[in-house]
């Protein structure tokens, strides 16, 4: 008897939620609902995102639809010359969101002469002279804005004495409490404007900041990592290519992709360097990369038992040269410098080597001892004569010359300033 009493609801189904689906309206419509919305979202978020400058548009539509409401509900807006005023001053207040400080001026002119010239007109002006100042007030500077406001108070006691019976003092004096705190408004609107500026402006340079740093751990870890296991591949690859044997042309191959590969990463590294270095700093920084890259091929040179030292000398006048075009070419040659003594000087001997750096240039001159069971080896293909061709186009000079046992390099490499 039971069973037959609650048979007309359906196994699984509840009177509840039958219910539910009664009265509330089914999922998908929902749905579509919420869908609806946020498309209408995401529309006006769109258009307020190109509007260029929120505050004046903020204020014109703010002004414009209480004169509006104002005209809709006052009888004396049906004259044609106060409907020709009412449009000029609307179009005028259009106009200041691309031109705010003239039309603004143009208004405050317009409602001040056609106060009196038209008949009726005076009931409208205050929303547009109150825009007026408010929009001066956020565009002038302190000077400019502290005028208009004493101007247009001297104007409306002006107005007050002349015509008492429209403007009595308590219409005066309310009149000078709203163009204060309207000037209040204003400058606060400037004062948030500026400080919304600068904000977005220490959000940039923070992130410039980022990846100056990023920039510059990078290049670290690309010479730290490349450079001297590059240097010692190409050593190695020149002193492999000087011999005869089956494997001469392997490792002349070998000798020209690491060179190439060694001119890239320093340019590369140079990059990195001169983005993360202010102009003041460029002249440091290739001078410390020119003193890391001689410790470097030195400690190399004494690793493998040879014996000199390196004079470096750095003009006063030299740090005038600030951004360096060629100053990557200049820490070649001198890798290449020491690449050639590694090749052809003789290890129980010494070598000299003198670097001097002045404004025009950094000049080099090697003197080492050629080995008594090597030849000379000439330039061709590899080493300093990959370079020889590069340093002429600009401007510099490459030689490298016999004198008894004694073998010789002297180099110039113009340190350039970017145009």
């Amino acid at each position: 008897m039971l069973g037959a009493a609650s048979g007309s609801t359906e196994v699984g189904e509840s009177p509840s939620c039958r219910l539910g689906g009664i009265l509330s309206p089914p999922y998908h419509e929902k749905a579509t609902i919420y869908s609806r919305w946020q498309t209408m979202k995401q529309k006006l978020i769109d258009v307020l995102n190109h509007i260029q400058h929120p505050y004046l548009f903020l204020v014109i539509a703010m002004f414009s639809c209480m004169l509006q409401f104002e005209i809709w509900s006052f009888d004396k807006a049906n004259g044609a010359a106060i409907i020709t005023a009412l449009v000029i001053v609307q179009a005028l207040a259009v106009v200041c969101y691309w031109f705010p400080v003239q039309a603004a001026l143009a208004i405050l002119v317009f409602n001040g002469i056609g106060e009196y010239a038209i008949a009726g007109y005076g009931v409208f002006t205050s929303y547009m002279l109150l825009m007026a100042l408010l929009i001066l007030s956020y565009k002038l500077s302190n000077r400019g804005a502290i005028a208009v406001y004493v101007a247009m108070i001297c104007y409306t006691i002006l107005e007050g004495v002349l015509r008492p019976e429209f403007m009595p003092v308590q219409t005066v004096l309310a009149f000078c409490a709203g163009y204060t705190l309207i000037a209040v408004l204003g400058r606060f609107f400037r004062w948030n404007s500026e400080r919304n500026r600068k904000y977005r402006q220490l959000l940039r340079v923070q992130s410039e900041l980022r990846i100056l740093r990023r920039d510059q751990m990078l290049a670290a870890h690309i010479h730290d990592t490349l450079s001297q296991k590059l240097s010692a591949i190409s050593m190695i690859a020149q002193c492999q290519h000087t011999a005869d044997g089956e494997d001469a042309d392997a490792w002349r191959r070998i000798l020209e992709y690491s060179s190439a590969a060694q001119l890239d990463m320093r340019t590369l590294i140079r990059q990195l360097h001169d983005s993360g270095e202010s102009e003041e700093l460029q002249f440091d920084a290739f001078t410390r990369d020119l003193r890391a890259e001689i410790d470097e091929d030195e400690q190399y040179l004494r690793d493998n038992g040879f014996q000199g030292h390196t004079e470096v000398r750095i003009d006063e006048h030299a740090a005038t040269t600030r951004v360096l075009q060629t100053s990557s070419v200049a820490l070649m040659v001198v890798h290449e410098i020491y690449t050639n003594i590694f090749k052809h000087a003789d290890s129980a001997q010494p070598y000299e080597v003198a670097i001097a750096i002045s404004a025009d240039g950094i000049r080099m001159d090697a003197r080492n001892t050629i080995a008594a069971e090597g030849q000379v080896v000439e330039y061709g293909g590899s080493g300093l004569q990959s370079l020889t061709t590069v340093i002429r186009e600009l401007g510099g000079t490459l030689e490298g010359s016999a004198e008894g046992t004694q073998w010789r390099t002297k180099a110039f490499v113009p340190l350039q300033e970017a145009e």
